[in-house]
């Protein structure tokens, strides 16, 4: 007889291990398979991994362990015990306690720890930790990313004294602890891909413009946000260099100072006038950021764009509201005393013209002080209608009928050389408005646009009835939406130079010669305009003449009929009957009282 006693123990272990080796591969095949772990979900793939390897191994604790930011304590993640199906985690040791351990843990494939209160890696714990769990051997393999150790795949076996581990699971748990940091990985490719992706919207939903250049300047990338501003594609855009935005408004000097800083590495700041591919311009507040490669070198910059000319208009347009109503406050506070002043001097300098000969020196000398009060009182009125006391009798309007009246007064303005031609909207509607108001806005614009002709030309006044909607009205201060009257007139004129246009509407401002404008002339247009609830803007270019746009608030009411009113001139009535003179200013009375007496009555001062 043999004794197989041995041989009959050895297949047993062997089938025992190939038992363990083909449950292990299956459940490694499993759990690479699995989409938690595809999908970069760590929370659910470390629950079903621990189970899985506690289940495997048959190890009451299994748990996963993951360093803090400044790997001074691990934390646990996950943990099953199997003999209870129960589930624990943010149990927290500080690598202090065993630093032999964690030593350990960084440069070892696995620590096997047969009789972890032994153990010179484990026993550290013994007290702390492994005692109060009743764990008597640990076999722990690292979890490591990129070359350094984040967290520990704990295998915890309790009760029954050491136990001795094989290498089949010392290479499972190692195995185990690869697919975490696997898990890891995945999530965060996950998350940085959702971050590309938030990025990415971001940039193209992006109100802003966004360009990406290389260093040299080549334009790589252009937003959505680029194209609606400056109106270049991509298409047309990528592969070329940013100077197609280049609008001549900066010298030399401004970029090259702006390439100094970036080169430098610095963030540029600064407010640009760029050119849409359509030729306007647009000012614009850039930020422009160098971007480095992990060597800190720069590759490439990120522009980014916000198109400020409608801020810039509105605030232009709100200062000189601001403007004009400070002046409208000045002017109606010495209007009065102005107007009594001239009053007096015109009254007492006509009773001189009436009492002496033609011939006489002191004849002509009256009627040059007439004259020069003449024009203070015209002064005087535009300064009146600044300050919004003389918008009186204001009805519905026919403004076709307004300019089919002024006809021959407006050719006798612009003269022989300068050719005028009306189109006038039909059904256009009626607005509220004063007409000699009216009248006076565009007597005032068709003298500015008969000085722009000194050579002759042509002036088209036109009439349209037009919708605004909200788009328009957003980018101009108190202009509502509804339907409105256009009154535009065109010049074929000089055109005005950027640098003046923007400043045409302030008091006091003329580019005329001295002599010939007051500076109010636009002014008392704006002001008008303005009392009237509607709005004007001006377009022109040097050298291809001026366009103004008045837009009039369309009423439902009826325009009410002309009066003709017609102006008689003869000799001052006389009389002898009393008249009764109040006056609190005793220029005025007496001027009054003068005057009246001159004419044979009888006044009496109060």
């Amino acid at each position: 007889f043999m004794d197989i006693t041995e041989h009959k123990q050895f297949e047993s272990e062997l089938r025992n291990r190939e038992s363990r080796l083909r449950r292990q591969a299956a459940t490694l095949t499993e759990l690479a398979r699995c989409h938690e772990l595809l999908d970069g979900n760590p929370e659910s793939f470390f629950r079903k991994l621990v189970q899985t390897a506690a289940e495997t191994l048959g190890v009451e604790r299994v748990g996963i362990w993951l360093y803090t930011s400044g790997k001074d304590r691990i934390v646990c993640h996950e943990c099953y015990h199997l003999s209870t199906g129960e589930r624990s985690r943010g149990a927290e040791l500080p690598v202090s306690s065993n630093p032999t351990y964690f030593d350990e843990l960084d440069s070892a494939r696995f620590i096997d720890a047969d009789d972890a209160l032994q153990d010179a890696r484990t026993r550290d714990f013994a007290d702390t930790y492994l005692k109060p769990l009743g764990i008597t051997a640990m076999l722990d393999a690292p979890i490591r990313r990129k070359g350094q150790t984040v967290g520990v795949l704990c295998h915890e076996h309790c009760g029954g004294g050491p136990r001795n581990w094989q290498p089949d699971e010392k290479a499972y748990a190692a195995s185990l602890a690869d697919l975490a940091a696997m898990v890891l990985e995945a999530a965060d490719r996950v998350r940085a891909e959702a971050d590309r992706e938030r990025l990415a919207r971001a940039v193209t939903q992006s109100h802003e413009a966004m360009m990406i250049t290389d260093v040299s300047g080549k334009i790589l990338y252009v937003n959505p946000a680029f194209e609606r501003i400056t109106g270049y594609s991509p298409r047309e855009t990528l592969g070329r260099n940013p100077r197609i935005l280049k609008s001549g408004e900066h010298d030399a000097a401004f970029y090259e100072k702006m390439w100094a800083t970036l080169r430098s590495g610095r963030v540029w700041k600064g407010r640009m006038v760029n050119r849409r591919k359509d030729g306007t311009l647009f000012h614009a507040d850039e930020v422009i950021t160098p971007i480095r490669n992990e060597e800190g070198e720069i590759v490439n910059y990120v522009a980014v764009c916000r198109d400020i000319t409608r801020e810039l208009h509105l605030e232009q347009q709100l200062m000189q509201a601001v403007k004009l109503e400070s002046v409208g406050r000045m002017a109606g506070g010495i209007a009065h005393d102005f107007n009594n002043l001239l009053t007096t001097i015109l009254g007492f300098a006509q009773l001189i013209v009436d009492m002496s000969d033609p011939k006489s020196p002191i004849y002509n000398e009256a009627r040059e002080i007439l004259r020069a009060a003449e024009r203070g009182a015209e002064l005087t009125r535009q300064l009146l209608t600044l300050s919004k006391s003389r918008l009186t009798q204001i009805r519905p309007l026919d403004i076709n009928a307004v300019v089919r009246n002024m006809h021959q007064l407006l050719r006798r303005t612009l003269g022989e050389d300068i050719e005028l031609v009306t189109v006038l909207g039909e059904d256009i509607g009626s607005v509220r408005a004063n007409e000699t108001l009216l009248e006076q806005v565009i007597i005032n614009l068709a003298v500015n646009a008969r000085d722009a002709m000194p050579g002759g030309g042509k002036l088209s006044i036109e009439t349209l009835a037009v919708e605004l909607d909200e788009r328009f009205c957003a980018q101009r201060i108190g202009v509502r939406p509804g339907r409105y009257v256009r009154l535009r007139l065109t010049d074929t004129g000089q055109g005005i130079p950027p640098e003046i246009l923007a400043h045409v509407f302030e008091p006091f401002y003329t580019t005329k010669e001295k002599g010939r404008g007051s500076g109010l002339g636009l002014t008392t247009v704006y002001s008008i305009v303005k009392q009237l609830s509607g709005y004007i803007e001006i377009q022109s270019q040097p050298g291809r003449g001026t366009t103004v746009d008045i837009y009039l608030p369309v009423v439902p009411e009826e325009p009410e009929a002309q009066v003709e009113i017609v102006e008689s001139r003869g000799a001052l009535s006389r009389g002898n009957e009393t008249v009764l003179v109040v006056e609190d200013e005793d220029t005025v009375r007496h001027l009054t009282v003068r005057m009246l007496r001159s004419l044979g009555y009888h006044v009496l001062e109060a």
